[in-house]
Parts: structure tokens; C-alpha cells; sequence
């Protein structure tokens, strides 16, 4: 939950700035629940096409993938 200090500085009472933190939002919640549901089409949604996605192993080694790599690792890997 977004603490009201946090909150008033996010929004501020300007439209296209509440308007920016809001799609940002969206996007993060969209990520989150695409991994946890494996939903492909909604990290193809969230994700702009030519990204690089990186993140680490579970043994340490740092991996960097296009989001086509990206998205047939989550659907081959198990959902959390």
C-alpha cells in the first residue's frame, strides 16, 4: 500500500503526472501477474518488443534475454 507522503508526491494534484505513476503501476502489477500466471500474452502486452530483460540465476550467473527468449523461458518454467 502506498504510504500518503508517497502518495501526495506521486499524484500531486497534476493530471498527467497521476496519469504517468498510474500506467507505470499498471505495468508493474501487469509483469507481476503475467510471471505468477505465466500469462504470455500479458508480459508481451507489458513489455516493449525490442527490450532486453536481465536477472540472475539461481546459481548467481546474470542473464540478459530478448523478451521472445524471455517469454518461452516463463512458459517453460513452473509458475511460483
Amino acid at each position: 500500500k502506498t504510504s500518503p507522503l508517497l502518495y501526495r508526491r506521486l499524484y500531486d494534484g497534476d493530471p498527467a503526472r497521476r496519469h504517468k505513476t498510474r500506467s507505470i503501476e499498471r505495468s508493474v502489477q501487469n509483469y507481476f501477474d503475467g510471471l505468477i500466471t505465466s500469462d504470455l500474452a500479458l508480459l508481451e502486452k507489458t513489455f516493449h518488443p525490442t527490450v532486453m530483460i536481465s536477472g540472475y540465476s539461481s546459481v548467481g550467473k546474470l542473464n540478459t534475454m530478448s523478451l521472445d527468449t524471455f517469454l518461452k523461458f516463463v512458459e517453460t518454467a513452473p509458475a511460483p
